[in-house]
């Protein structure tokens, strides 16, 4: 070898080895770990003297020199103690470059199911390592010292491919092979890009997750359209947020269809935060100024607003009875320890009123026990109502109960006279949205998905 020529040659290394030795000599700090080969061309000026006047058999190499290409074809490992639900590994393919001291890299990854798959690019700052070979005699073997380099920086971008959903493709429970939550999307997109930056002293990073009409099941809740860009920030020693300035989703169905629903989020690991939050139901509208859900204590209190309800929307939960009028109401929601509570909530007829047709048989009425609740049933036949005023009650086991003030007159009874009566409902919530889920038009595919994750019970 010539000492002003470069050493060059091919190279394969066994990468899960070479990563071992690295983080013994402390040049390597990470949590992930490679397995595979990574195999291609390098070159290295010859080890020049440490001085014209010293013999080569004294030699001082600066590595920051050192030049290579090479492909790697393996596995990346992710680390154990994530929250990684099963998921253990990416098939991954790179192509990564060393030149100037800085690693760059493309690569391509894949999760086993072969469901998830990106692209990510690399920049890396590599320690700066001085090896000084010495000799004394020819016969004695040569030492080597090394001095890394405290600087460590680097930069990583990934951008998952955009994902499309569908009915008959199961995605999160393949995924994530131990899939703890009855979730998984049945339409529309997910992309991500994601943003890495890390040195010795600070890391950061920021995913954009998009959604593009997203459809999908929490348990037997559907959801459909829904659109928003997420932004997920990471600092070190600093936690997470997650912030979006609109969410937008066209339906949202438990049995209770809420149509158009939009807010603003901001989540972060004590609590999550709603802004600007509306929605259409019953034909009317939804409102929360804002939500704020503390995460430790599973508690909120808010007031919920309801606007132009339609009476006729809302008697169609229940059977044999339909009318029209315009309801506005107020819901004062308090969550305790996961639980729903509502106490003292209202809702009001709008002037001038409106009618209810309650459609009863002889026989149905001649069986009731008592002569008001006859009485009442009765005037409900046909009840042209001034003023309806109703007290709601939901309380910890999904009982509601609803105390309804009446005003107004059927014209069939005692020629239209003037009446007020008071009429109580008791319902279990859980168990008529149970029963209301039953008619939700759902496909054969889409009924045996929530099944497989989500055993309900018996309405």
């Amino acid at each position: 070898v010539q000492p002003d020529q470069p050493v060059q040659g091919n190279i394969k290394i066994e990468v899960d080895a070479a990563l071992a030795l690295l983080k013994k000599l402390q040049l390597l700090k990470t949590e992930f770990m490679l397995s595979g080969t990574a195999s291609g061309q390098w070159q290295l000026p010859f080890l020049l003297p440490a001085s014209a006047a010293a013999p080569l058999s004294q030699r001082t190499q600066d590595l920051t020199q050192l030049t290579a290409n090479l492909q790697f074809n393996g596995t990346l490992q992710l680390p154990h103690d994530w929250p990684t639900f099963g998921l253990t590994s990416f098939d991954l393919q790179a192509q990564l470059n060393i030149l100037d001291n800085q690693l760059k890299g493309t690569a391509e990854f894949q999760d086993p199911s072969k469901l998830l798959q990106g692209t990510a690019q690399l920049h890396q700052q590599l320690p700066s390592v001085h090896f000084t070979q010495s000799t004394a005699s020819t016969q004695s073997k040569p030492s080597t010292q090394s001095k890394p380099s405290t600087q460590n920086g680097g930069t990583l971008a990934i951008q998952i491919q955009p994902q499309a959903f569908s009915e008959g493709l199961v995605f999160l429970p393949k995924v994530f092979p131990k899939w703890p939550y009855p979730l998984d999307f049945s339409g529309g997109k997910i992309s991500l890009l994601s943003d890495i930056r890390w040195s010795d002293q600070h890391f950061t990073a920021q995913h954009q997750l998009s959604l593009q009409q997203l459809n999908g099941f929490y348990q037997r809740l559907l959801f459909q359209g829904a659109n928003s860009e997420l932004i997920i920030e990471q600092k070190k020693n600093q936690g997470w947020l997650v912030s979006t300035p609109k969410v937008v989703i066209d339906l949202i169905d438990n049995g209770l269809p809420v149509q158009s629903l939009q807010f603003a989020m901001t989540v972060n690991p004590q609590q999550l935060s709603l802004k600007d939050l509306q929605g259409e139901l019953f034909g009317g509208n939804l409102q929360a100024p804002q939500i704020i859900y503390d995460i430790a204590t599973h508690s909120s209190a808010f007031d919920l607003q309801l606007q132009q309800l339609q009476l006729g929307e809302l008697l169609k939960l229940q059977q044999r009875i339909k009318g029209n009028g315009v309801l506005d109401g107020t819901l004062p929601v308090r969550i305790r320890n996961q639980t729903i509570n509502i106490h003292n909530g209202s809702l009001q007829a709008r002037p001038p009123g409106g009618h209810i047709q309650l459609m009863t048989d002889d026989a149905t009425k001649k069986n009731m026990a008592h002569a008001d609740l006859q009485l009442a049933m009765g005037l409900l036949e046909n009840f042209h109502f001034t003023s309806l005023r109703s007290q709601l009650d939901y309380l910890n086991l999904g009982d509601l109960k609803m105390q309804t003030q009446f005003s107004g007159s059927n014209p069939t009874w005692q020629q239209g006279r003037p009446v007020n009566f008071n009429l109580t409902l008791n319902e279990n919530i859980p168990a008529l949205l149970r029963s209301l889920q039953l008619s939700q038009n759902l496909s054969k595919n889409l009924e045996q998905r929530i099944k497989a994750l989500y055993k309900q019970p018996s309405p």
